[in-house]
C-alpha cells in the first residue's frame, strides 16, 4: 500500500472484561454478606437470624441485578470502520453513525473532561464539518470505547483525513 491509498480499517471490541469484573465484585460482596450472617446468627434469636438472612440475601440479589442492568451494554460489540466511501461508528445505545467522505470537509476533535456521577469522565467530540452542515458524535472514554481503542480511532481518522485531503484538528 502506498502512502496515498486508503485501506479498509475495521476496529471491533467489547467491554466484557469490565462486565466480568463488576459481576465478580458483586458476587464477592454477596459472599461477604453471607459470611457475616452465618457468623452472627448463633448470637441472635432464631427469628432475628432468619430476618437478617432475608435482608442480606435480598440486598445482595438487588445489588447484582442493579450491576447487571448498569453493565448491560458492556457485553455488546462496538465497531468502527473506515472505507473508501464512508466512516462508520456503531456503539450500543446510540444510533449508528455513518457518514460519507464527500459530505464533510474537515474533522475537528475536542477532548473534554467533565465531572459526572462523582467521578471525572473524558469525552471526545468528533465534529465532521462541511459546507453549511456539521455532524457530531460524542464518545465517552471507558464506556463507548477503551482509551487504547480511542487512540487507534483518532490515529486512523487523522491518517484517512490526510489521504483524503480533509482538514483535521485536535483541540485539547
Amino acid at each position: 500500500m502506498s502512502k496515498n491509498e486508503l485501506e479498509l480499517i475495521k476496529i471491533e471490541e467489547s467491554l466484557k472484561n469490565k462486565f466480568y469484573v463488576m459481576i465478580s465484585v458483586s458476587v464477592i460482596f454477596v459472599f461477604i454478606l453471607s459470611l457475616i450472617s452465618v457468623f452472627s446468627a448463633p448470637q441472635m434469636s432464631f427469628e432475628d437470624a432468619i430476618l437478617t438472612n432475608i435482608l442480606i440475601w435480598s440486598t445482595g440479589i438487588v445489588f447484582i441485578f442493579v450491576i447487571l442492568y448498569k453493565t448491560r451494554t458492556f457485553r455488546k460489540r462496538r465497531y468502527f470502520e473506515i472505507t473508501d466511501e464512508y466512516l462508520l461508528f456503531d456503539i450500543p445505545n446510540k444510533s449508528k453513525f455513518k457518514l460519507s467522505w464527500s459530505s464533510f470537509d474537515g474533522i475537528e476533535i475536542k477532548k473534554e473532561k467533565k465531572y459526572r456521577r462523582r467521578s471525572m469522565q473524558t469525552f471526545y467530540t468528533l465534529a465532521f464539518k462541511g459546507k453549511g452542515n456539521s455532524e457530531e458524535l460524542v464518545i465517552q472514554k471507558g464506556f463507548d470505547y477503551t482509551e487504547k481503542t480511542i487512540k487507534k480511532i483518532l490515529k486512523s481518522l487523522e491518517e484517512a483525513a490526510r489521504i483524503r485531503k480533509k482538514n483535521y484538528y485536535m483541540i485539547n
